[in-house]
């Protein structure tokens, strides 16, 4: 188990044209000595962060404005 070192995510928000939103995700790993992420192991890790993502709903968000 001591292969990576860490996994980051970085994930943006941005509105889209049509009034809705955009989610986009960049996943980084960081492994340890000469080890090889396989793609199993990638896309393993790409559902396990969409689980995450997958409570927010479109009413989740809301715009604020200034009172």
């Amino acid at each position: 188990m001591n292969k990576l070192e860490k996994i980051t995510y970085e994930t943006k928000l941005e509105a889209s044209p049509d009034g809705g939103s955009i989610c986009k995700t960049t996943c980084m790993y960081y492994t340890i000595g000469d080890f090889e992420l396989k793609e199993e192991g990638i896309k393993a890790g790409k559902e396990k962060a969409l689980e995450y993502s997958r409570p927010l709903k479109p009413t989740s968000w809301q715009t604020l404005t200034p009172i």
